[in-house]
């Protein structure tokens, strides 16, 4: 089981351990890549992204090889794919904390809306507490 977390440091927990990504550059390859919840997204916007718009000559080559270690630092190569669209990668449901908090959030207002607000309150407390 991996879950990963974007509502405070990117973070990755595999059965139950904190996985160490190693440098700042793969979590923020790994945050780019999560923003986009499971979309692919091309690799030059990346590039842009992780650089801050100022790529160096190598960056292509660079995002590969980020790409490459956070494979090895997830434990399971095929959740990161490459397509002519771009990198994406794999979210099992309910392993991602941002996804919870919609979900938990929308339905704290689904039954703060019906005048269920002991349900409300459990709702908005559990999506406050990711």
């Amino acid at each position: 089981m991996i879950e990963y977390g974007v509502l405070g440091p990117v973070a990755v927990i595999r059965d139950g351990e904190h996985v160490d990504l190693g440098t700042p550059m793969l979590r923020k390859v790994l945050g780019l890549l999560l923003c986009q919840d499971g979309r692919p997204i091309a690799a030059d916007v990346m590039i842009d992204a992780i650089w801050d718009g100022q790529p160096p000559p190598t960056a292509r080559k660079t995002l590969q090889v980020y790409v490459m270690r956070l494979r090895r630092a997830l434990g399971d190569p095929g959740l990161i794919t490459h397509t002519p669209a771009g990198y994406a990668i794999a979210i099992p449901p309910d392993s991602l904390d941002a996804r919870t908090f919609v979900r938990e959030a929308r339905a704290g207002s689904a039954a703060r809306s019906v005048g269920d607000l002991r349900a409300a309150r459990s709702r908005f407390g559990t999506a406050l507490e990711l």
